[in-house]
């Protein structure tokens, strides 16, 4: 894309989302449609036995865990950068990944 818009005279705009930003976003996202494949919402599809439930909790459990472990290292790696960002570059409103 980058040549394209180079070879026929395009200017590339600056960045306006971090990445930072857009990964916790997909984050968001992801833990919404995790949470819907709990038993309760799978009902809707038709009836699953109690095992079942039992086992699309716990899969969706382990799966939160996981987000919940990928958001908390985003807010590590935000704030590692603050700290180490020059003081000319302010954050964005979209420079949060909580």
């Amino acid at each position: 894309m980058r040549r394209y818009l180079d070879s026929h005279g395009i200017p590339i705009p600056a960045p306006s989302t971090s990445a930072l930003w857009a990964a916790s976003t997909a984050c968001v996202y992801a833990g919404v449609s995790v949470e819907e494949l709990r038993g309760r919402y799978m009902r809707a599809y038709g009836a699953i036995s109690p095992a079942a439930d039992a086992e699309l909790d716990r899969i969706v459990a382990e799966l939160t865990e996981v987000i919940n472990q990928m958001n908390a290292a985003l807010v590590e790696i935000k704030n590692a950068a603050i700290k180490t960002a020059p003081p000319s570059l302010p954050a964005t409103g979209r420079d949060t990944a909580e």
